[in-house]
Parts: structure tokens; C-alpha cells; sequence
């Protein structure tokens, strides 16, 4: 989540050879989805902003989508047996439905 936004002055070079100057950039303060620690984003703003949820990093990242974190309802745990019906029960249908007008009058396919 977005805290606050600042300005801060940085020195740039347009190029190798010249003098730095300083320039102003922007700069983000957000707040962590899953452990709620502070931390500053400089590039890419824009595109982190419209992001729906924020992490420090790739650790709280992955412990947010564990049981117990703030995506899990995202990545819900389910049940993998019903998958697997549900899938046996799709292919018996597809099987019945891919059958050929032609190989059903003469009873070829059966």
C-alpha cells in the first residue's frame, strides 16, 4: 500500500563525459501487504502504484501465498481428488460428444 510519495535530489549524468547535475526523482514509501515493513520504491513508480498489493521483497512474497498469508484466497489449497473426478467426467462426456455422424449410423464406433 502507498504511504506517502517524496522528491529527492539525485545527481545524473546525461552521458559519460559530462559534469553530474542534480535531478529530481521521484520516490515511493509503501507499506508491506504481509510482514507491514516500510520500504521505498524509485523506478517503475507509476507501474508499482497500480499494482494491488505490495511486498518488500520475494520472501514475504512467497510466505503471502502459504496458508495463513494475505493471498491465499487467491491461491486457495483445495482438494486435488475432486479435480481429478471431475476430470475422469469431462473425458467420458468429450468421448460420447467427438463421436461422427457417420461412424454412429453405421456403428463403427462404439
Amino acid at each position: 500500500m502507498l504511504k506517502e510519495t517524496y522528491v529527492k535530489i539525485v545527481m545524473r549524468r546525461i552521458n559519460k563525459y559530462a559534469e553530474p547535475k542534480p535531478r529530481e526523482h521521484k520516490v515511493g514509501v509503501f507499506e508491506c501487504d504481509h510482514c507491514k515493513k516500510l520500504f521505498e520504491i524509485e523506478y517503475c513508480l507509476d507501474q508499482k502504484i497500480a499494482k494491488l498489493h505490495h511486498f518488500c521483497g520475494r520472501r514475504c512474497q512467497g510466505d503471502a501465498r502459504k496458508e495463513g498469508g494475505c493471498l491465499n484466497y487467491v491461491y486457495n489449497l483445495f482438494d486435488h481428488t475432486q479435480t481429478i473426478e471431475t476430470r475422469e467426467k469431462n473425458e467420458t462426456n468429450n468421448n460420447e460428444t467427438i463421436r461422427c455422424d457417420q461412424c454412429i449410423q453405421n456403428s463403427q464406433c462404439s
